[in-house]
């Protein structure tokens, strides 16, 4: 199981904390409190009903939760009041019930990879890979007999973009292949970040001195494109870091990426 590191944390009680002022909206007499812990019994149980989403910043990116079926009616009973932004399918009956946690881990994804990522490939799943990070979820609502216990489970690409050990793929790995990409993660790799192209004639470019201004094919506000080796790895957005210039990552591109 992969170890829950600071960074990881934070996400968690992000996610934790925007679940718990949603479940909150329309309760106000009754508390409610979200907390997660990485210690927990079996989530194994044959009466959970598993439910995963992708992050847009890369497919590979997801994270399931798992309840029983009364914690997750609950849940979309009290998400009925907001679940505009929830992307669930109308024809599940069952779609009403994930709407709001959907909405949770939206916004605690965007706080941590930017305002454009999404919730993506939303619906129900058989289970979630015991090797996984997961951790054990408890909401508390005032007025309840006793709390409900939901499961989270991370994949190892979401762990890595959060900025975990990828745990998860590494005991697939030769001890060989392990050395390699130890000897390989220290190797310094040029990255540049590019904010545009175009093509000029050979007797405009002769003639550019001081001042002179090259149109580019992009606008402000489009994003910029992050390169190693001239392959774009990356696009983002333009930031401010400590009076320097650098770049928020808000999509990961594939392996296919454009050149």
């Amino acid at each position: 199981m992969s170890p829950i590191n600071a960074a990881i944390a934070a996400f968690l009680d992000a996610l934790a904390g925007e679940l718990q002022r949603l479940l909150s909206l329309d309760r106000t007499e009754q508390a409610t409190e979200v907390s997660w812990s990485q210690n927990q019994p079996d989530s194994d149980a044959s009466d959970l009903v598993w439910w995963s989403c992708a992050l847009s910043v890369d497919p590979g990116c997801r994270i399931y939760a798992g309840a029983d079926q009364e914690l997750w009616r609950g849940i979309g009973s009290a998400g009925a009041l907001d679940s505009s932004s929830a992307e669930v399918s109308v024809d599940d009956p069952q779609a009403g019930w994930f709407a709001l946690l959907a909405q949770a881990i939206e916004g605690a994804a965007k706080a941590r990879f930017g305002a454009l990522v999404s919730c993506t490939e939303l619906g129900i799943s058989e289970g979630a890979p015991g090797a996984w990070a997961r951790v054990s979820v408890t909401i508390a609502r005032s007025g309840d007999s006793s709390p409900g216990t939901m499961y989270w489970v991370l994949s190892p690409e979401l762990v890595a973009a959060l900025g975990g050990e990828d745990a998860g793929l590494a005991e697939f790995r030769s001890p060989a292949t392990a050395d390699r990409l130890d000897i390989l993660q220290h190797v310094e790799i040029p990255v540049s970040v590019s904010f545009g192209r175009t093509r000029m004639q050979l007797r405009d470019l002769l003639g550019l001195s001081n001042g002179s201004v090259v149109h580019l094919d992009k606008e402000l506000g489009d994003h910029v494109e992050v390169r190693v080796n001239n392959r774009v790895i990356a696009r983002g957005e333009v930031v401010a870091v400590d009076g320097n210039y650098g770049v928020r990552i808000l999509e990961m591109t594939s392996s296919s990426g454009a050149q």
